[in-house]
């Protein structure tokens, strides 16, 4: 067996691993990995290596600093800005890096979101867990919805609870419970922000499994919400940061991992050999050779991996649908943009005439992140509800922007920066029915192939760290099983 591999890998002996994704669930997957093998005593250290095609580590995230003179910057962030606190695998992975003297909640400042409907701002409801109601006072009072919505919802405690656990839609899901108008008015708009998402395509079991256990465990939805905010510790925050950014955590896993991290590698095909191992060819001409090999880019990417060597798999990759998203960062001065007072961020209503999905102000979301004198709003464009502002070109972006927030807050003022960041075929659309693809997917792999990342089970960074322990648990137990003699 020979190969020529890039510099600065070792080629003379096959790998224990190789990660094809240098993005957060690549990083994690090693991490995770090197870790069980030492805990497990597995004696001489692996040959692992971590494989990113550009020259950062990351992926989406990507922090980004503008400067504005006087020493006066922002810290602008290119994909997420934040974890849940309620799903812990980020936050605990951050503590063990020793990040957590800069761990940030967020500021307190605001705490109201509302909905633009294409006339007006309305708050959105307080009391809720997603948009679902704690109690029927939340429910009336919502200005989100019509009477005639009130009353159906009202009943949702009342609505038989179906039994099973055969996937469906968001959308469809909460309909049954809530009624149409309650899903557009109230969810939707949330939902399509965080998602990105057309939430009546959305798979249930796969992005908000949670909601079933819910209506399990409680019999109702909105009873599932009353507990749910009872069991929330009072004044604590739902999101944390990192002080500095979050690509802090992308940083620490990478000094970390540095002797087995290569950026500027770019990988083209992985085929299966005669003997068992795996060949992980190079745009240069080089290849390299592995037991295993975990794929964590996006299926798209993932499907010319294996275009050459197995074009039935590569289909299967393909066939994952996927959207172009970006967000625009606009800087104002603080006196020529006045906003109400509590306000956190603006969802947008489906049918309102805007480019943007959402907006957020991020210099009232966490400390630090733009001079006292400004406010710093991030607008969210793209997506599958909105899919032909991604299309849009910079300077249509720009002009287009300040005019819906200018619509929406009812001023002219003009930003002093925009900066926009575009993510092209990286925001996965967990369809109906998408966990079952994977897993037939998976039956199909080359033995020694294994999945990571946001594309297949793990919609957000939490949900990939923890996909990345898992990974890497299977990895050690497939090998055992195929060689129960080894350590």
């Amino acid at each position: 067996m020979s190969s020529n591999a890039p510099d600065g890998l070792e080629h003379e002996k096959a790998y224990d691993l190789l990660v094809i994704g240098g993005g957060v669930g690549g990083l994690s997957t090693l991490y995770y990995w090197l870790k069980a093998h030492d805990e497990k005593g597995l004696g001489n250290p692996p040959r692992a290596a971590l494989l990113e095609k550009a020259g950062v580590l990351g992926g989406k995230i990507q922090t980004h600093r503008l400067p504005l003179g006087n020493g006066d910057q922002c810290l602008l962030e290119a994909g997420p800005d934040s974890v849940l606190v309620k799903k812990p695998d980020a936050l605990h992975l951050m503590q063990e890096l020793g990040l957590g003297d800069q761990l940030i909640q967020t500021s307190g400042q605001a705490k109201e979101l509302s909905v633009y409907d294409g006339k007006e701002i309305k708050q959105f409801p307080k009391q809720c867990i997603l948009g679902i109601p704690a109690s029927p006072d939340a429910l009336q009072l919502s200005e989100l919805l019509s009477d005639n919505a009130k009353a159906i919802a009202a009943l949702e405690p009342l609505a038989q609870t179906e039994a099973g656990d055969s996937d469906i839609s968001v959308g469809a899901f909460l309909e049954n419970r809530f009624g149409k108008e309650f899903v557009d008015a109230q969810v939707e708009p949330l939902l399509a922000g965080i998602f990105s998402a057309d939430i009546y395509e959305q798979s249930l079991n796969t992005t908000l499994p949670e909601l079933r256990l819910m209506l399990e465990k409680h019999g109702s939805l909105m009873k599932g919400a009353k507990a749910a905010l009872e069991n929330q510790r009072a004044g604590a925050s739902a999101f944390v940061s990192l002080r500095y950014g979050m690509s802090g955590l992308i940083d620490a896993l990478g000094v970390r991992l540095s002797r087995h991290v290569h950026t500027n590698v770019h990988v083209v095909s992985v085929e299966p050999q005669a003997d068992g191992m795996l060949a992980v060819h190079m745009r240069d001409g080089s290849c390299m050779f592995a037991q295993r090999v975990v794929v964590t880019t996006p299926a798209p990417g993932a499907a010319k991996l294996f275009h050459r060597s197995l074009p039935h798999l590569a289909s299967r990759f393909a066939s994952f649908p996927y959207c172009d998203t970006g967000s625009v960062y606009a800087l104002y001065d603080q006196e020529a943009l006045r906003l109400p007072e509590n306000t956190y961020g603006v969802l947008m209503r489906r049918d309102a005439p805007t480019v943007l999905n959402a907006l957020t102000v991020t210099s009232r979301k966490f400390e630090g992140r733009s001079p006292d004198s400004t406010i710093l709003l991030r607008a969210f464009f793209g997506g599958a509800r909105r899919p032909d502002a991604a299309a849009l070109s910079g300077d249509e972006l720009r002009g287009a922007v300040p005019k819906d927030i200018a619509r929406i807050f009812g001023v002219s003022a003009q930003p002093k920066h925009c900066q926009i960041f575009r993510h092209s075929e990286t925001a996965p659309q967990y369809t109906v029915g998408h966990l079952d693809r994977v897993a037939d997917l998976e039956k199909e792999l080359p033995a020694g192939v294994f999945l990571a990342g946001s594309a297949y089970r793990a919609p957000g960074i939490p949900a990939c760290i923890a996909d990345a322990k898992s990974t890497a648990r299977s990895m050690h137990q497939w090998l055992f099983e195929k060689n129960p003699s080894s350590p």
